[in-house]
């Protein structure tokens, strides 16, 4: 390992480190909500004190009360059971215990992200990511409440990293290859038993599978682990929570509330909505995500991996502008965007032409997204206290349309806003001319 591996890789280590201290920082003093939290808190409480048996009464409770309809149903099993070892671990049922839950997944994430960007393209790009993620204010506030996306984002990035692994098995012999696939399989499944709409983020990695099987027969076995976890998923509901009629019911009352008045106030409008919103909480990784999507990566081992977090990022977009619009709904996408991001930035570095230029190149982009997220985070989750980030709240928290209470004066964050803006023009510019300055004449 020479200077500079040695180098990424410590600076990965830190930027796990950073996000594991900002998860520790920012978890505890949080207004939990009696909605979509209570209705987990009650769920794990149920199963917490009454084994899976208490799933089946839960089941019926939510048929039988229209109340219910509009709130997350034991569909998403896999996350009550994790809910309620984590009440079990922290001596009862609490809102806390579920928090901590979050936060843990949060932290998992972090850890997960740097390894997607190191097997994929080296320490550097790992590095990258790993910070990406460390400082991103949606996954910073999700690691702090006690719902479901955390964990959803965690098995999410389980499962991208596994079939990563996966792809470098050119057959399923031996036990390396073996466990990746049992792995794939099981995270897939917590995955879709977690929330039944991440069932569209399997897609994108099952087409890429299939394309690489009708190009080779020999690795269609790929296939197999992708297609084997929502039947899982399907099989642990029948096993723990309710019978195959009982499942449709609580389908379609989840496909009903898709279409609710809430969802109709709060998440419609156009399919790129929920770009609007990643570029209003992280306006530098996302545009650096759109560089990296459009820089080619060049001949090498990782360039098929690199594809595949790519398809999956853009094929999630595509689903997320099918689905409720939410930002919070594309929350399991932000590993995947933080690697392409990472791959954006080391891009504009290379283009430099100078030592000093790369650094400054590559400081200043971070030093944006760090800055500029924390300050997003913090105006946003802990001074305005906003729960459900739909565009609206954001908005709002962030003074960019009228609404029914006070302006605030916009004075306190102009100069770390100004900061940003600078560091990010400069950056961009050198990379650009720098660009331009190799371009033969």
């Amino acid at each position: 390992m020479d200077r500079d591996e040695r180098m990424a890789t410590a600076g990965l280590v830190a930027a796990v480190l950073l996000g594991f201290v900002l998860r520790v920082v920012v978890a505890g003093d949080v207004a939990f909500s009696p909605a979509d939290e209570g209705r987990y808190l009650a769920m794990a409480t149920a199963v917490a004190e009454g084994g899976t048996a208490a799933f089946h009464g839960l089941v019926e409770q939510t048929l039988a009360s229209p109340a219910l309809w509009l709130f997350p149903t034991p569909l998403r099993y896999g996350h009550v059971l994790l809910a309620a070892l984590a009440c079990k671990l922290h001596g009862g049922p609490s809102f806390e215990a579920l928090a901590e839950l979050s936060t843990a997944a949060g932290m998992l994430t972090v850890v997960l992200t740097g390894w997607l960007g190191l097997r994929v393209a080296g320490p550097r790009i790992g590095a990258f990511a790993a910070f990406v993620m460390a400082c991103s204010p949606l996954a910073l506030a999700l690691g702090r409440r006690a719902l479901q996306d955390a964990v959803v984002v965690a098995a999410a990035s389980l499962v991208l990293v596994l079939v990563v692994e996966l792809r470098r098995e050119a057959r399923l012999a031996g036990p390396r290859a073996w466990g990746l696939a049992l792995g794939v399989s099981l995270a897939s499944a917590l995955l879709v038993a977690s929330k039944e709409t991440s069932l569209f983020l399997l897609v994108a990695l099952t087409i890429d599978a299939a394309v690489e099987a009708a190009r080779d027969r020999s690795v269609a076995w790929r296939l197999a682990p992708l297609l084997a976890g929502p039947l899982l998923a399907f099989a642990g509901f029948l096993v723990w929570v309710g019978n195959a009629s009982e499942w449709r019911a609580l389908v379609d009352l989840a496909t009903r509330s898709a279409d609710g008045a809430y969802v109709r106030a709060y998440m419609a409008g156009p399919p790129h909505r929920v770009l609007v919103d990643l570029l209003v909480l992280a306006p530098v990784a996302s545009l650096l995500a759109i560089v990296g999507a459009a820089a080619p990566r060049g001949a090498g081992p990782e360039e098929p991996a690199f594809r595949l977090v790519k398809s999956f990022l853009l094929a999630g977009l595509v689903a997320a502008a099918c689905l409720p619009k939410n930002v919070r709904f594309t929350a399991a996408l932000e590993p995947a965007l933080a690697v392409v991001a990472a791959q954006g930035l080391a891009s504009l570095a290379a283009s430099a032409e100078s030592a000093w230029r790369r650094t400054v190149v590559t400081l200043l982009p971070l030093a944006g997204i760090g800055l500029g997220s924390w300050l997003l985070f913090a105006r946003v989750f802990l001074e305005r206290g906003v729960y459900d980030p739909t565009t609206a709240d954001l908005l709002m928290a962030l003074d960019a349309v009228p609404h029914g209470g006070a302006m605030a004066p916009g004075t306190v964050d102009a100069p770390a806003a100004a900061i940003v803006v600078v560091a990010v023009s400069l950056a961009l510019s050198l990379g650009v001319r720098a660009s331009r300055a190799q371009e033969p004449r």
